[in-house]
């Protein structure tokens, strides 16, 4: 039975995503990079994908957008956006929502951006791939678009290029290009990565500013549980391809039930301690080419048994029916176990 990070949302979602799987077929056997993946997203709503490198959570996102060039690579199930079904669409369709129903803010705008135009021509070029209008309208629109985003003098700098540009400030430009079109679902890829933390916070506040302006919903792609615990309205920890934990932020930030939640959240900095090492989780991601046998997450596991051998199921195993989470310990035992891991 494939994993569903179900919610109340899934009467009205603008996304569907149901048992969604990316594999790489390489000379060493199948790899699955994204294993039965579930979700919805609903319209306004900012849903946070949170999980260590190599958990499957762009590759989700690639794969849903038709950006995975691999031959190598297969894509099954299925994402509905709307009334379209995205998987195995043709790129030429696929470029019907790419850009103007769907945009995308990736990890490294250096590499994102084109070096030899300038910023505010790239912005231009967005614009009138996807609508019909002129080239002073579309200028004009892009000088405004830098200008919302903050980017000061927005004129003059729109005729600089990428590499004149601070990583705020290219990170900010890739929102405006992104937001170019009016897009309903905006995917941020880590877009906080790299950047300092008064840039990290002022990117933040951008985001949830124009999601608010243009009313588009929003997944937010990070390995960060401080970024979840700020932006997020909905929270699927990842693991190793699968989702380990869903839920509500109230309740995955402030009641995790999954073990690795719990890491992932005693990894964040907290001020006002003395702590100068920061608790880290043991072990390393498995080797994807030797995945464990049931939970994954059990040879990095305190707690684990001998029912970890078997893979547990996405449920709801305490009383908020919404929270989600794939793990055998008795469900009496989480809170305690929760409060002594992150006192």
């Amino acid at each position: 039975m494939p994993e569903a990070a179900t919610s109340p949302t899934a009467e009205r979602a603008l996304l569907e995503v149901r048992d969604l799987r990316v594999t790489f077929h390489t000379r060493r056997g199948a790899v699955e990079a994204v294993n039965g993946l579930s979700f919805e997203v609903a319209s306004g709503e900012v849903l946070g994908i949170v999980g260590e490198s190599g958990s499957g959570k762009s590759m989700a996102m690639y794969s849903m957008m038709g950006l995975i060039a691999d031959p190598n690579a297969e894509v099954t199930g299925s994402a509905r956006f709307e009334s379209t079904e995205l998987i195995g669409l043709r790129p030429k369709e696929l470029n019907r929502f790419r850009g103007s129903q769907i945009a995308m803010i990736f990890q490294d705008p250096m590499t994102a951006l084109t070096p030899v135009y300038t910023v505010g021509w790239q912005i231009v070029e967005m614009i009138r791939a996807h609508e019909q209008v002129g080239r002073r309208a579309a200028w004009d629109r892009a000088v405004e678009l830098l200008q919302e985003v903050g980017i000061p003098d927005a004129a003059r700098r729109a005729r600089s290029y990428p590499h004149e540009f601070s990583g705020g400030m290219r990170q900010r430009a890739m929102i405006a290009m992104s937001l170019a079109c009016n897009p309903r679902l905006l995917i941020a890829d880590e877009p906080t990565t790299a950047l300092d933390v008064t840039t990290q916070r002022q990117i933040l506040d951008l985001i949830r500013r124009l999601q608010g302006s243009y009313g588009s919903s929003v997944i937010m792609i990070t390995h960060d549980m401080g970024v979840i615990s700020d932006i997020a309205d909905r929270v699927i920890v990842m693991y190793a391809g699968r989702a380990v934990e869903v839920g509500e932020k109230q309740a995955t930030v402030g009641a995790a039930r999954h073990p690795y939640t719990w890491g992932l959240l005693g990894a964040i900095p907290r001020p006002h301690t003395r702590k100068t090492v920061l608790p880290t989780i043991p072990g390393l991601t498995p080797n994807p080419h030797a995945m464990p046998s049931g939970c994954v997450f059990r040879t990095r596991c305190a707690w684990a048994m001998d029912e970890c051998t078997q893979t547990p199921p996405l449920l709801a195993t305490g009383s908020d029916l919404g929270h989600l989470d794939a793990c055998w310990l008795p469900g009496e035992e989480r809170d305690e176990l929760r409060k002594a891991t992150l006192r």
